[in-house]
């Protein structure tokens, strides 16, 4: 439904907010009601059985992924930063000793970028949480 006032838009079957995918049966958070879509083949029992298999899988990787991109990060943006900034003058030797390089640096520089990270995405994660409930 849309308000006829501010333009607002919501679902009237659970009231939250609309997005192109609130009535996807591949979004796990999406509307029960699943109104307006063509469920191509997908029974409700199905699209119940397959958001609570992702959730089960989010929560089984979550502990495997976390770890590697925590570790990666920082490298992998000290290394894209150089290559964009430095490397364009130089030869393809300056590129694979910035490789290695990037690894340490990149480790020592990851608790920076993950504060930073906090700090710039903490609006975003209010809103995302606040639309949720």
């Amino acid at each position: 439904m849309t308000c006829g006032v501010c333009r607002y838009e919501w679902c009237w079957l659970c009231g939250a907010t609309y997005s192109d995918i609130h009535f996807s049966p591949l979004n796990p958070l999406g509307c029960a009601g699943m109104q307006n879509r063509n469920l191509s083949g997908f029974a409700k029992c199905k699209i119940y059985i397959l958001r609570i298999l992702m959730v089960i899988g989010f929560i089984i990787l979550l502990p495997v992924v976390i770890p590697l991109v925590m570790v990666f990060c920082g490298p992998v943006l000290f290394y894209n930063f150089c290559v964009r900034r430095v490397c364009r003058y130089y030869g393809c030797c300056f590129n694979f000793i910035i490789g290695i390089l990037s690894l340490p640096l990149g480790i020592v520089i990851d608790p920076f970028v993950w504060i930073g990270s906090i700090i710039y995405f903490t609006p975003a994660i209010y809103r995302g949480i606040k639309n949720w409930f």
